[in-house]
């Protein structure tokens, strides 16, 4: 492994190896990591060093046992890391691990960063996935609103601050850079299905105004016009909202046409939309 262990340590490897259980070295690092926690400090803090320091962000186990033979010398650990080289994208979930205040700014700095394209993303959508600090959703929320960034990573930053909305990250309902994201991808043709679902999800009221402009927008796909009338009638009812679906039972579109009707008669109740139809019948 490259690494000078204590002589207790060396023994256990040398012992845990011949006995043929192991498929790799890393299944021998994990306990050793492990064993680390009955070693006295001084003897293995420059062990836990280097171990840490393979950390390569694919092995989750590892990361635990790096979890368990840190214990309270996190901060240690981390300005070791720190001093050496820092860390490298693949290692946020280790950042994170050891500091969750600087795994954030990390990820707000590369957040921030032009051109980012899927392999930069990857790790950073999931080391703030696993955030529980809401901060980490203002981050991702900030990056959704960012137009020259591929729509794919918007829409994965979005729907991943949505996942989050009915648990850790419930105050960012009432945030405005929740109702800056949803307008941005409200104006984005390829994030308006998403932004529609999320608003619908969470009864976004914040939104409903920018919804009810986007079923008014004649060069919308008639499909996405449905489902915003669709996504509106689940929000507070106003008279605005009842003028606009009777201005749209004149719609070019048929299946606009459809929608506003069943939305005013059947949800909302409206009597006087009501009372047209029947006439016409």
């Amino acid at each position: 492994m490259n690494v000078n262990l204590t002589p207790q340590l060396e023994e256990m490897v040398r012992e845990k190896v011949a006995s043929g259980r192991y498929n790799n070295a890393s299944e021998v690092v994990r306990e050793v990591l492990l064993a680390i926690r009955n070693v006295p400090v001084n003897e293995t803090s420059a062990v836990l060093f280097k171990l840490a320091k393979r950390y390569d962000g694919t092995d989750r186990y590892l990361l635990e046992a790096i979890n368990i033979a840190a214990a309270d010398r996190t901060q240690e650990l981390y300005d070791q890391l720190v001093a050496d080289r820092g860390f490298t994208l693949a290692q946020l979930s280790l950042l994170q691990l050891l500091n969750p205040t600087a795994a954030v700014e990390r990820v707000r700095v590369e957040l921030e960063k032009k051109d980012i394209d899927e392999a930069t993303f990857a790790p950073l959508l999931a080391c703030a996935n696993a955030m529980s600090d809401p901060e980490a959703g203002k981050l991702l929320l900030e990056f959704v609103t960012k137009a020259e960034v591929a729509p794919a990573l918007r829409q994965r930053a979005l729907d991943t601050t949505a996942a989050h909305l009915n648990d850790e990250w419930n105050e960012l309902t009432d945030d405005q850079e929740l109702v800056a994201a949803l307008q941005a991808a409200l104006a984005d043709g390829s994030l308006q299905e998403s932004a529609l679902r999320v608003v619908e999800a969470h009864h976004l009221q914040l939104v409903d105004e920018d919804v009810m402009h986007l079923a008014a927008d004649a060069n919308a796909p008639s499909a996405v016009r449905v489902a915003t009338i669709r996504t509106t009638i689940q929000l507070a009812k106003s008279d605005a909202k009842v003028e606009l679906l009777r201005k749209l039972l004149a719609d070019r579109k048929s299946s606009v046409r459809e929608a506003a009707l069943t939305a005013l008669v059947v949800d909302l109740q409206d009597l006087q939309t009501a009372q047209k139809a029947v006439s016409y019948t």
